[in-house]
């Protein structure tokens, strides 16, 4: 239980650079601790006057979450995403990881978390799309984003007032939400 916000902000940092390392190793040995995934996830349905719990390294600690930590959870969560097998994305996606950046995405002002929430979403999205293309009949991931309300949320940041977010939302849709008549 740390007082400065750059001790816990640090430690989001270290499970994000843990979840960099381009080693399915470092990802599965993450997920073997749920506490710690719904924690980081868990952070994304906060503002910064909460106060929530985070697992890291089997010991808890609470912290007040603030905009620098909110980044590192998104970029842990993005490094995750990248080098996750199926099963992996799964339990990330099952702990509530897709519930969480709807959320973000509804509530955030930041326009740099909303552009890294969206290409947090880019990443799983992608995801089911190569499952697609192995033969699923349809992205099981943008299924479960329509379901959840995701996709009117993604469609009313079109109309955000920074360009960045706005070219992020619209290659996001132009790139998932439609698809081709034959």
């Amino acid at each position: 239980d740390h007082v400065k916000n750059s001790i816990r902000r640090e430690a989001a940092w270290a499970i994000s650079n843990i979840c960099a390392i381009e080693d399915n190793e470092a990802i599965k040995h993450i997920v073997k601790y749920p506490n710690l995934i719904e924690a980081l996830i868990a952070k994304m349905y906060t503002d910064e006057k909460e106060v929530l719990t985070i697992l890291l390294h089997s010991v808890l600690s609470y912290i007040k979450l603030n905009h620098l930590i909110v980044r590192e959870v998104l970029y842990c969560l993005g490094n995750c995403i990248r080098d996750a097998q199926s099963a992996e994305l799964k339990v990330l996606l099952d702990k509530g990881l897709m519930r969480g950046l709807i959320n973000l995405l509804s509530t955030s002002k930041s326009s740099e978390l909303l552009i890294l929430a969206m290409t947090t979403l880019g990443q799983i999205l992608n995801e089911g799309d190569k499952m697609v293309q192995m033969g699923a009949r349809a992205n099981v991931y943008l299924l479960m984003l329509e379901s959840e309300g995701g996709i009117k949320v993604v469609e009313k940041l079109q109309h955000h007032p920074d360009d960045k977010v706005y070219k992020v939302v619209d290659e996001l849709i132009n790139s998932y939400f439609f698809t081709e008549q034959q």
